[in-house]
């Protein structure tokens, strides 16, 4: 690549990922902040369950739109159009009532439906097929920053600007991106790629041509047992666990649950450029599945462990589910080209259901025990440990599920297959 391409690629890539930073920082709040708003609220059993999953509900639904959507107009005007969303949504959650919470957040998973595949199609139309698994991993390394960052720093914002301000202050993060997107971001170094892409009928007939490959399914079916343990558990319910079995306090959980992302922050690079120096896709994703599955069962149902252990087994179960991020690679490899970002949004829908089903699943299975989920949130110690246990069970399953289909994923040996 030229110089001066590759300062634009890299630029650009820069923008598209500090966006997707913001949003898995914006993500991540109500790990920290579910208490104080059930305490405002007063939330009950099903809406503390609904608010759970109204983020990924709305990522999920708009992943493979967003992808098609990606593919026929660009990035750039897409990812701003999204940034504004998430600052509308900000803005709204600071409301007085659960509509306007409820709704908030929904907006927020929208607009953050179209910040890791924008990423992707930046990297796809801007890099190298032979660099996109290691681009792709710095990208969600640095997303995952945004999460490792994302527990200490709200409660640090949090105390010192207060809830309302606080999200006002998100608010103007996500327009300050907006503008960045409209003004100086270029959607590819070919200006006539639009071109090649007229309508979305074309679009639709390249997603369907992918779809009827069984490889796609299979992949996809994979990346969502792998993904959605980690956000259900970092993202809801690891906070109030770790208060519930250790003592500590909701902060320092959140603290610890932030360990999981440190992890992937240095996992995704890490898997990225072994798989692309060795052209193999399935090696991470053979060493990491098991490991990944073993580690969260440990942490889950081991006993005596030390804060200290707990905390090398949760950047050690980060770094180990991470692994599955290749997945994205393979999925890319086993498509039409044209249709990049559509089949990327589509392996992303599925890696998002887990991400808005479990949560709620396994506050329904806490409720169904001996105590609300919401009365476990207030006070995590009224709960019994093995009950808890219990509730997070379905995390285990999904990873042990993937660990059995990943024996069935392609392996692309890092170039393009659709045509063989």
């Amino acid at each position: 690549m030229k110089q001066n391409h590759i300062k634009l690629a890299w630029t650009f890539w820069g923008i598209c990922t500090l966006f997707y930073f913001y949003e898995f920082f914006v993500q991540t709040s109500p790990n920290v902040l579910l208490k104080e708003l059930i305490e405002n609220l007063q939330l009950s059993q099903s809406k503390i369950a609904l608010l759970a999953g109204s983020f990924g509900f709305a990522y999920s639904i708009m992943q493979l739109p967003s992808g098609v959507l990606l593919d026929r107009f660009g990035p750039s005007r897409l990812l701003g159009g999204a940034s504004i969303l998430i600052s509308i949504g900000c803005l709204l959650f600071t409301g007085d009532n659960f509509s306007s919470v409820f709704f908030g957040r929904f907006l927020m998973g929208l607009g953050a439906s179209f910040a890791v595949i924008g990423c992707m199609k930046i990297a796809a139309n801007w890099f190298p097929e032979d660099k996109f698994a290691f681009v792709l991993g710095l990208t969600v390394s640095v997303g995952m920053a945004g999460a490792f960052a994302g527990g200490p720093l709200i409660s640090f914002l949090r105390n010192t600007l207060g809830f309302t301000h606080l999200f006002y202050f998100l608010g103007i993060i996500g327009l300050v991106f907006a503008a960045c997107f409209f003004i100086f971001v270029k959607d590819s170094p070919d200006t006539n790629v639009k071109d090649e892409i007229i309508t979305f009928k074309e679009l639709l007939q390249g997603l369907m041509q992918a779809i009827k490959i069984p490889g796609v399914w299979i992949v996809a079916l994979y990346g969502m047992c792998m993904f959605g343990p980690t956000i259900a558990f970092c993202s809801f319910w690891g906070g109030n666990f770790f208060a519930l079995k250790y003592g500590i306090s909701v902060d320092y959980a959140g603290f610890l649950t932030s360990l999981v992302f440190l992890g992937w922050l240095i996992g995704s690079p890490s898997w990225g450029y072994i798989s692309d120096k060795l052209s193999s896709r399935k090696i991470s994703i053979l060493i990491g599945s098991p490991l990944a599955a073993i580690t969260l069962f440990i942490i889950i149902y081991g006993n005596g462990i030390s804060l200290g252990f707990l905390s090398v087994l949760l950047i050690t179960f980060g770094i180990a589910s991470s692994g599955f991020l290749t997945s994205f690679s393979i999925i890319k490899e086993i498509s039409p080209k044209q249709c990049s970002a559509s089949v990327m949004g589509f392996m992303n829908t599925m890696n998002s259901i887990g991400p808005a089903l479990l949560p709620y699943l396994v506050g329904l299975i806490v409720a169904k025990i001996k105590y609300s989920s919401v009365e476990i949130i207030q006070n995590p110690n009224v709960a019994n440990l093995n009950e808890f246990n219990y509730g997070l069970s379905p995390l285990v399953f999904s990873l042990i599920l993937g660990c059995f289909i990943m024996f069935f994923v392609p392996e692309t040996k890092c170039k393009n297959n659709y045509d063989k």
